[in-house]
């Protein structure tokens, strides 16, 4: 069939083009139907023909296929006129949840993302784990509501169980922040940063006397050598001025 032939070509699918043929001539297009007259060789249009007329979806028309249509959104989705949940969402998480608990979904997972991913897209495997964990908080939330006090015990085994199997239960979250942010550098970091070392007393300043014999012995004798005039030397002659020997006119006359 021409028609068939420039659907196919036009969309680049036997599928859309057969599902354009029973929207042209208000039949119901099945993907079994289409399946089975494919097996039957190359005129997937006539074998559907065919196959559709023998098979249960004989007496129905295009119009069901947009009824199917319109009912499975309607199934997938929750109203988005009563129930105020946009198709993203329900997506993501899939149905069978109030408004309220999409809602809790929703700030739970973004809390994760946050405080566990620094605010970053998490990979696959970690959105499987965040989502996990805040659908097991709306099903002990379910049970907290509804009284079941066993569920409620069990739902909270299962939570932290999970948690602490993610490496995300609390208590390790903090005692991993203790880990990074109390290393000897980080401390060192945080110090300089916030608490700097204040400039000691002047009696504190060389207790033993170490730095005032590197600046004179050395720091003054080197410079000296070098002809280099600078506090270090100074030191250094002051220094050297205390053990020198004068002779004494007076006593040689």
């Amino acid at each position: 069939m021409d028609l068939y032939e420039k659907y196919k070509e036009e969309l680049g699918s036997s599928s859309a083009a057969m599902q354009m043929i029973c929207a042209h001539f208000d039949m119901y297009y099945s993907d079994e139907t289409l399946e089975s007259a494919k097996k039957l060789g190359n005129s997937y249009c006539s074998s559907y023909f065919a196959r559709k007329n023998l098979g249960q979806v004989s007496n129905k028309t295009y119009i069901d296929n947009i009824k199917e249509t319109i009912a499975n959104k309607v199934t997938s989705l929750i109203s988005a006129e009563d129930k105020n949940v946009d198709e993203e969402t329900v997506k993501f998480w899939g149905v069978g949840y109030t408004p309220e608990e999409y809602q809790t979904l929703n700030d739970e997972y973004s809390g994760w993302v946050v405080n566990s991913n620094n605010g970053e897209t998490p990979g696959k495997s970690l959105e499987t784990v965040f989502k996990q964990a805040c659908k097991l908080l709306v099903d002990l939330q379910r049970a907290r509501n509804g009284g079941n006090v066993k569920d409620i015990s069990s739902l909270s085994k299962s939570y932290l169980d999970f948690l602490a199997s993610a490496g995300l239960k609390p208590i390790q979250e903090e005692n991993s922040n203790i880990a990074e942010n109390n290393s000897l550098g980080a401390l060192i970091e945080k110090w300089e940063e916030t608490e700097p070392v204040p400039e000691p007393s002047k009696e504190f300043k060389d207790v033993d006397g170490i730095r005032h014999y590197i600046d004179v012995w050395f720091k003054g004798h080197l410079a000296k050598m070098f002809g280099i005039q600078n506090d270090s030397t100074l030191a250094y002659e002051e220094e050297i001025n205390k053990y020198k020997v004068t002779s004494d006119d007076s006593d040689s006359s």
